[in-house]
């Protein structure tokens, strides 16, 4: 949210300065105009006029800029994201290293634990407004950068199986909520055409969170099935891994009866050969 905050304030700063910068060339371009008094008087006079206007508007949002203290504010948040991004990089890189190779627990908190506390109770300098508008653009026009995170979703088991985020209605209240803080006054609802009631001014609310029941139902509903598939899967699996085990035991068995067949006709056949042979030597020696 940080992240949104302090370019929502560079594009504020960003827009005043150029509106100073755009004010002050037409200025100097206006002055450098010298027309005859008697003959171009009024347009003498118009000109005096824009520049007076025009030197007070410069003067009103320059000082509508210190005032709001964009380059601080701007400087601080920065260096609060920086100190973020350091320690989310260093914690990620340990985590992501074999445990052989990290180091022990009591270092890490030894070293890490103290910059932890000091960021969480650091704040960004942020009004209650600013605050509700960062929250508001992030649920509106960037949903997807908020995907599976609380407040906006919260974990959730069904029957011990199912594990699935459940939409809460966070980013629902944040969207009425705005609406209200953006139209509180009249005057307010008649600079933003709320009561205008032609096509073009019409801005209907688009946003996944706008029925945080119906998203849960359909996130239930899926995962349901996706467990029932992976359940039929498994089955057919262990189904198929079983036919195929049967039938290797029985190539198996197949074989090592060949085998043992193969070796007893070896071995009966060695045995009268063997015979054969004994008798044949002998047979010199036998009387007829």
């Amino acid at each position: 949210m940080s992240y949104f905050f302090v370019y929502n304030l560079k594009w504020y700063e960003g827009l005043w300065s150029w509106l100073i910068i755009v004010i002050s060339t037409i200025t100097s371009a206006l002055s450098l105009v010298q027309l005859d008094e008697v003959k171009y008087k009024y347009v003498n006079n118009g000109i005096k006029i824009s520049l007076s206007f025009a030197a007070i508007i410069t003067t009103l949002l320059a000082a509508w800029i210190k005032k709001e203290n964009y380059a601080g504010r701007i400087q601080e948040t920065d260096r609060y994201l920086q100190k973020i991004q350091k320690l989310t990089t260093e914690c990620d890189h340990i985590l992501s290293q074999d445990v052989g190779h990290r180091i022990s627990y009591q270092e890490y908190v030894e070293e890490y634990q103290q910059s932890v506390i000091n960021l969480l109770a650091a704040t960004v300098p942020m009004s209650p407004e600013e605050y509700k508008k960062a929250v508001y653009n992030i649920t509106k026009y960037y949903p997807e950068s908020v995907q599976n995170l609380w407040p906006w979703y919260e974990a959730r088991h069904l029957s011990g199986k199912v594990y699935y985020y459940e939409m809460t209605d966070f980013g629902n209240d944040v969207l009425k909520s705005y609406k209200q803080l953006k139209y509180h006054s009249c005057i307010y609802k008649i600079l933003c055409c709320y009561y205008c009631q032609s096509k073009c001014c019409e801005t209907p609310v688009v946003s996944v969170f706008i029925d945080p029941i119906g998203y849960n139902k359909y996130e239930v509903d899926k995962q349901i099935k996706l467990l029932n598939y992976k359940d039929r899967f498994n089955k057919k699996l262990h189904h198929t891994v079983n036919i195929k085990e049967n039938n290797t035991f029985r190539f198996l068995n197949r074989k090592q009866k060949s085998y043992e067949e193969m070796n007893k006709n070896r071995n009966n056949t060695f045995s009268r050969n063997k015979s054969k042979s004994t008798i044949e030597s002998l047979r010199p020696y036998c009387n007829d």
